[in-house]
C-alpha cells in the first residue's frame, strides 16, 4: 500500500530542459534555412501542395515573410502576411457568404 503513496521520482534539470532545447534549435534550424534560400524565387522549396490542389494556404506567406525578416525587411514581411490580417479574414467570410457551396480557390483579395 505504501508504494501506491510513494512520490514521483523528480526529474533531473536536463529532462525538463530537452525539449524546449530541440524544439528551439529546430526552430534556429528553419529560419537560418529560410535566410539562406529565398522563399520568393518560384520553385526554391519545391512545389506546394495546397496551390497544386487549387487553394492557398497561410505556408508560403509565412515562409516569404520570415526571410524577409531576416533581412531586416519588416515592411515586405507585413505585406507577405497581409491576407491573414482582420481584413482578409472579412473578406474570407464575405466571399464565402456571398457564394454558398462553391469553393474558394485562389486568394480572396482582389489580386
Amino acid at each position: 500500500m505504501s508504494a501506491l503513496l510513494a512520490p514521483a521520482p523528480v526529474p533531473s534539470r536536463w529532462d525538463r530542459v530537452r525539449a524546449p532545447l530541440v524544439t528551439i534549435g529546430g526552430l534556429g534550424l528553419a529560419t537560418l534555412a529560410l535566410h539562406l534560400r529565398d522563399p520568393h524565387v518560384g520553385g526554391s522549396w519545391g512545389i506546394c501542395p495546397s496551390a497544386a490542389m487549387g487553394f492557398w494556404c497561410p505556408g508560403c506567406g509565412g515562409l516569404r515573410a520570415v526571410n524577409d525578416l531576416t533581412h531586416g525587411e519588416v515592411a515586405s514581411a507585413a505585406s507577405s502576411r497581409g491576407r491573414l490580417g482582420p481584413a482578409g479574414s472579412g473578406r474570407a467570410v464575405h466571399a464565402a457568404a456571398q457564394h454558398p457551396g462553391r469553393p474558394l480557390a485562389g486568394p480572396v483579395s482582389g489580386a
